[in-house]
């Protein structure tokens, strides 16, 4: 099997037509440069260049709708990350006022004062 088509389903459908395209135009260019100048070789000269330029600002806009993709996606992943990452941090600061909780009600009995240091009920 040939390198070049190897994973083929990884492959963006877009990419794959660029780079056939991009073979076409450089064989054009190639037979072009071969002959000999003529009234109906600079007119094929005239369209190629039309159509290599079109395919040039394709690419270009295709290039910016991946990027834009790509930043979409990172943005979406980071929403969810801290989105997700939220509920564990504040049951983590839930969890820390309960031990701290328990610390104070060990101190106010140490000093014999668990009433006036913590008002019982109100804390778990």
């Amino acid at each position: 099997m040939d390198r070049a088509c190897k994973n083929l389903k990884r492959v963006p459908w877009f990419k794959i037509q660029r780079a056939m395209l991009d073979t076409q135009f450089r064989r054009a260019k190639l037979e072009l440069a071969r002959q000999a100048g003529s009234p109906r070789l600079d007119e094929l000269r005239r369209r190629v260049a039309e159509e290599y330029e079109s395919f040039c600002n394709a690419v270009a806009t295709w290039t910016d709708l991946r990027e834009q993709s790509v930043a979409e996606a990172k943005r979406a992943l980071v929403d969810r990350w801290e989105k997700s990452s939220l509920p564990s941090r504040l049951k983590a600061l839930e969890c820390r006022l309960q031990l701290q909780y328990r610390r104070m009600q060990l101190l106010g009995a140490q000093l014999g004062t668990a009433q006036s240091l913590i008002p019982e009920g109100r804390y778990p």
